[in-house]
């Protein structure tokens, strides 16, 4: 099976100059851990949860009414990201994708084309769901 089969397409992304507090907005809201970051529509950077827990773990978890401002949450997230994610070709068989983000602990990997402009991303998040649903799914 081809990892183009379980990728996310719609993905949410930022620009590298974006800020710490655009980051957790857009977790919050979208509900996901991991945030390409594109320039040009070009794949330069991925900034995840865990990144910004790093920098932000006061204002994080907390609920709307967090405070705004401040030198933290203002950070560019060039600053903190991890420049040239793991990326691999839409065509890439499944286990080779999972062996990538073990061999790597990573928690997602971005689907480029050999331009680097990003067709989709897949989290542990999709792997689970797909052994669920092929494994366990009539078992539900």
């Amino acid at each position: 099976m081809e990892i183009n089969e379980i990728m996310q397409r719609d993905v949410s992304a930022l620009d590298p100059s974006s800020s710490l507090l655009d980051a957790v907005d857009l977790m919050h809201e979208k509900g996901v851990r991991h945030i390409p970051l594109l320039r040009a529509g070009e794949v330069v950077g991925i900034v995840s949860d865990r990144d910004v827990r790093c920098y932000m773990s006061d204002i994080f978890d907390q609920a709307r009414e967090r405070p705004r401002g401040g030198e933290k949450q203002a950070l560019a997230l060039s600053q903190i990201m991890q420049a040239k994610p793991l990326a691999v070709d839409p065509s890439a068989d499944i286990a080779d994708v999972i062996d990538v983000m073990l061999e790597n602990k990573v928690g997602a990997v971005v689907i480029s084309d050999s331009r680097g402009r990003m067709q989709g991303i897949v989290s542990y998040e999709d792997l689970l769901r797909l052994l669920r649903d092929e494994f366990l799914g009539s078992e539900r």
